[in-house]
């Protein structure tokens, strides 16, 4: 008997920080009443995405919601998340129909939203569906386009998935040879790009194959390495796979009360999941096992449960309607294109009948004054920007090292340590301590990884929340086409107008406020955005903001770096309820 399959999805963060907000948190901000509607969107995928490997259940609610706030928002990456979101849920159950027809939408939903990574992802899991309906040629065309995405946009953990959903297949058409040379391609590169998460799929099937190749004692060997590292990351629906693996080979190898206790365990994780498919599969192994030990009436028992599990499944009426939905998407999904494109190009050939002559005559005339004019004042400028960058550049770091803050921070510490909290004040210091090391170290440098910063403004979230308990939640929300690792940005650039939102935004609410902070690819621009529901600012206050210390500082530096690069800049949005500060830089990266 083979071992179980396991193919891998794309998983979808919808920020790269989901990992500083817990179940509890996340809770706390979807009962926030006031919560933007964005921000709500995100949040409810980040719980679904959370309770996934939980509460499959309450995961697709949470999911569907999504849908209908999207809908209402018309906001397309939206909906095509959420719908890829719910795909996914159902994936699981598993109901594939359902999955196929959220996934068809998430598709058509990202081509209008034109992010090439999502549509790339839903293309994997639509692969994934029909590679368990024993498809391969099928699946094998959408795991060769999320492929070709994937190295377009130099994104290495879409080539990892496309590696590792290629290699699946060649183990299921028995070519183990360049099976195993592409897992582990996809095993160095998830080492190389610490892409942990995917670690435990990929010990299972390089494990799977060795089984099929009869060499069980490596199989065990990586099989136990994918265990260890599901059980740490709570990967319960992977573990349960594992488990039920290993289970199978204990029984070839004649450990049965070894065997039993694995398949045991994975009936149960299954059964948490509620993944039906993996739950029969283990029956059917624990059968057997009670079976070579001679208790005829528990394998019995436990044959008649895998059967009634197996059934209710997926039967061939089913698997016919699904391909003959695809094929009808497919042919629709052609049309339309055809018929925008049609549209497009009769739209570009008037307006260029039209408007072609006069608008170089214009250009021609502008440039000619343009150049004049630049000519006349090139140098003057010069000086006075070098001279802008040198002083700017050294009040940065004082805006940085705000006197207020760090006086208030060892105020809280002193009173930690009155109290005879030393725990909690130790705690406390470790953390302004690192953060006031990295602010320095980073003082002389004019951009850091972009994870790196995110990393250091979480940190300070944590410190001031300690200094205003329950008074905000804080929520990180990145454009999962974003590499952060590879993305520069300029050190702390968002802290003065975080700081900002707390103080006067969120710590004058009577009730508890939330700030998010996004980051999204505009073209050739990276977006930065504080957005909270804090109380706002009355007119009267709005001039004395704008000559705050802190953000002018920070304007000033973005305005440097926008005036050598881009025409981006500093936008300040005034809402019925909080503040919205958009930061637009060049977008800037490491290779």
């Amino acid at each position: 008997m083979k071992a179980v399959l396991a193919f891998m999805f794309y998983w979808y963060c919808t920020c790269n920080f989901a990992q500083t907000q817990n179940t509890d948190s996340l809770r706390r901000i979807l009962n926030n009443g006031q919560i933007i509607d964005t921000v709500r969107i995100n949040t409810l995928l980040l719980l679904s995405e959370d309770l996934a490997y939980k509460d499959l259940d309450n995961s697709l609610s949470l999911a569907m919601e999504a849908i209908e706030r999207s809908e209402a928002l018309n906001w397309n990456e939206g909906l095509a998340r959420s719908y890829r979101q719910a795909g996914i849920i159902e994936y699981y159950k598993p109901n594939y129909d359902k999955a196929l027809n959220h996934l068809h939408l998430a598709l058509t939903y990202s081509e209008r939203s034109k992010n090439a990574l999502l549509k790339a992802s839903i293309y994997n899991n639509i692969a994934n569906i029909y590679a368990d309906l024993k498809e391969f040629d099928k699946a094998l065309v959408y795991y060769d386009r999320l492929l070709k995405v994937a190295r377009e946009a130099n994104s290495e953990k879409d080539e990892l998935i496309a590696l590792f959903n290629i290699a699946t297949i060649y183990t299921e058409l028995g070519d183990y040879d360049r099976s195993l040379q592409n897992f582990f391609s996809s095993l160095d590169l998830a080492e190389k790009a610490s892409i942990t998460q995917h670690l435990p799929a990929i010990y299972n099937n390089i494990a799977r194959t060795y089984q099929y190749m009869h060499e069980d004692e490596q199989a065990l060997q990586y099989l136990d390495q994918g265990i260890a590292v599901a059980e740490e990351s709570d990967n319960r629906y992977i573990l349960s796979t594992l488990l039920r693996n290993k289970g199978e080979l204990l029984r070839d190898a004649n450990q049965f009360e070894q065997a039993e206790l694995s398949l045991i365990r994975s009936i149960e994780l299954s059964q948490e999941n509620g993944s039906v498919e993996w739950e029969s599969l283990a029956w059917e192994t624990l059968s057997s096992v009670y079976e070579q030990q001679n208790k005829a009436e528990l394998a019995l028992d436990a044959f008649r449960k895998h059967i009634r599990l197996r059934d209710s499944i997926i039967n061939e009426e089913k698997k016919a309607e699904l391909i003959k939905k695809d094929l009808i998407f497919e042919k629709e999904k052609d049309q339309a294109l055809y018929k925008a494109e049609i549209e497009r190009q009769k739209t570009i050939r008037n307006a260029s009948i039209l408007g072609g002559g006069s608008l170089l005559f214009m250009a021609g005339m502008a440039m000619f004054f343009y150049r004049r004019r630049l000519h006349a004042i090139s140098e003057k400028e010069k000086a006075e920007f070098k001279a802008k960058v040198a002083d700017t550049e050294l009040k940065a770091l004082r805006a940085q090292m705000n006197p207020h803050f760090i006086f208030n921070t060892l105020n809280s510490i002193n009173s930690f340590f009155i109290k005879n909290n030393r725990e909690a004040a130790s705690d406390y210091l470790k953390k302004f301590a690192g953060l006031i090391r990295k602010i320095l170290e980073n003082s002389e440098k004019k951009l850091i990884p972009l994870k790196e910063d995110l990393e250091l403004l979480n940190t300070y979230f944590e410190i001031e929340s300690r200094r205003l308990p329950d008074k905000f939640d804080h929520i990180f929300i990145i454009d999962e086409s974003i590499d952060t690792e590879n993305t520069l940005v300029p050190p702390l650039i968002l802290q003065p107008f975080i700081e900002n939102s707390i103080w006067h935004g969120i710590a004058n609410k009577k009730d508890k406020g939330v700030i998010a902070i996004e980051v999204r690819k505009r073209k050739d621009t990276l977006l930065y955005v504080v957005d909270d529901n804090g109380v706002g600012r009355k007119p009267e206050k709005r001039k004395e903001m704008n000559r705050s210390m802190g953000m002018q500082i920070a304007t000033n530096r973005i305005a440097i770096i926008n005036a050598t690069e881009s025409n981006g800049g500093v936008k300040v949005i005034d809402k019925e309820e909080g503040l919205r500060v958009e930061i637009e830089l060049p977008l800037t990266l490491a290779f």
